[in-house]
């Protein structure tokens, strides 16, 4: 067995390198700031090849370690349906074409930065010889796509490690652009007092689920999935979701578990609600009397959130066309991002606090979710600094040379 330490020119790490005689390939080993601590890390590879610790050719395919990983590993990792439909999607369509059929030690960093590099995904956009029709066209993927796709490859990539079928993670050296930081188009509280004020609004069978978003920060799911034995007067406990097929569904973090204080508002709502729902098991034959979720039609049947979501920008329409008075056009989930934007921002809460309020995994994705907003509202605070630093300093040098 050979082995080398190498310096790549772009990331002006080293590198141990091992030559297989087997699989006639290079294996590259982690990249190191040091030379010494790289050629150090060579010897320790070349003595645990030559004790039979490390063993290359197992002919286990990408493929075959994609469907053990998505079987055991992946459902611990995402608990979202919804997520879940998406990373086999991704996979399926883009991955598994490109490495499924190859051996997973055989798969090099350099590699992986290829694929990521040349990876194209689909856009629909109108097509020009027959109005009112779409085409699919290829594009170059996003910064926010390549990193969809990285992050469950990535964790399969691990898998494989601690399963002993590769010793080093190709994932580890490749390099992608950070996604742009984009602004959430958000509601400030003037709209969503203004929203709540109309009479379409307070007649819709959604407005309850249109007041708890906008009110507690809650993800639609969480809110369609919310049962009466989640709600204890002044708060509620998330335990479960409803997903847009239906189906009961865990949260999407172990985060989401949470407790919620709840408005006066929300409460007197909610209340009113379990009138609604006894009155409806009442008078109509085909209803439910007793009903576990709380958010439900005129017939005491669940809510579907991606119908919400419909009606939800159905009224804005409405408004926008009917009144003087003008809403953002916002989809649905960003109530959630005003109630967040409005907490760090008008309220001055912690960090810390909102991120367990929404059910973020960490604070750091709290932090970078809601940077974009802070950058709307930076001219505001620096005008407000300039007030308060300057308005005093500056009225004794006015009032001289006014007497001058």
């Amino acid at each position: 067995m050979k082995g080398s330490v190498q310096q790549k020119k772009s990331t002006g790490k080293w590198y141990p390198v091992i030559y297989d005689k087997e699989t006639k390939k290079h294996k590259w080993g982690k990249g190191y700031t040091s030379k010494r601590v790289a050629e150090t890390e060579l010897r320790k590879l070349l003595n645990a090849y030559d004790d039979g610790k490390i063993k290359y050719g197992k002919n286990e395919t990408f493929e075959s370690v994609y469907n053990d990983w998505i079987e055991m590993i992946a459902p611990e990792l995402y608990k979202s349906v919804t997520q879940m439909i998406c990373i086999k999607s991704y996979m399926k369509k883009h991955v598994i074409p490109m490495f499924g059929d190859t051996e997973i030690d055989r798969i090099e960093t350099k590699d992986l930065q290829r694929f990521f590099y040349k990876l194209k995904v689909d856009k629909w956009i109108d097509d020009k010889d027959n109005p009112g029709k779409k085409i699919v066209i290829k594009q170059p993927a996003s910064a926010a796509t390549k990193k969809k796709i990285y992050s469950p490859l990535n964790s399969i990539f691990k898998s494989a490690k601690k399963w002993g079928l590769i010793d080093v993670n190709p994932c580890d050296d490749v390099e992608l652009k950070s996604p742009a930081l984009l602004q959430k188009d958000t509601w400030t509280s003037e709209d969503i007092f203004y929203f709540f004020s109309l009479e379409n609004v307070l007649q819709s069978d959604y407005y309850l689920p249109f007041l708890i978003l906008a009110t507690t920060g809650m993800r639609r799911s969480e809110a369609c999935g919310l049962k009466w034995s989640d709600f204890h007067e002044t708060y509620v406990l998330l335990n479960q979701g409803l997903d847009q097929y239906g189906n009961e569904t865990d949260l999407k973090t172990n985060g989401s578990h949470r407790r919620i204080d709840l408005m006066g508002l929300t409460i007197s709502a909610i209340n009113e609600q379990k009138k609604k729902q006894q009155l409806i098991g009442q008078n109509i034959v085909t209803a439910p009397n007793i009903c576990k979720y709380i958010i439900t039609d005129s017939f005491n049947k669940p809510i579907n959130p991606s119908v919400i979501s419909k009606n939800f920008r159905k009224m804005i329409i409405k408004n926008n066309k009917d009144n003087e008075r003008k809403l953002p056009q916002i989809p649905l989930k960003n109530l959630r991002h005003s109630f967040a934007t409005m907490l760090i921002y008008e309220e001055s809460v912690n960090i810390k606090v909102v991120s367990e309020v929404l059910g973020h995994a960490r604070t750091s994705t709290t932090q970078n979710f809601y940077q974009a907003s802070a950058v709307s509202m930076h001219s505001t605070a620096v005008n407000n600094l300039e007030n308060t630093i300057f308005k005093k300093s500056l009225e004794k040098p006015l009032e001289a040379k006014k007497k001058a």
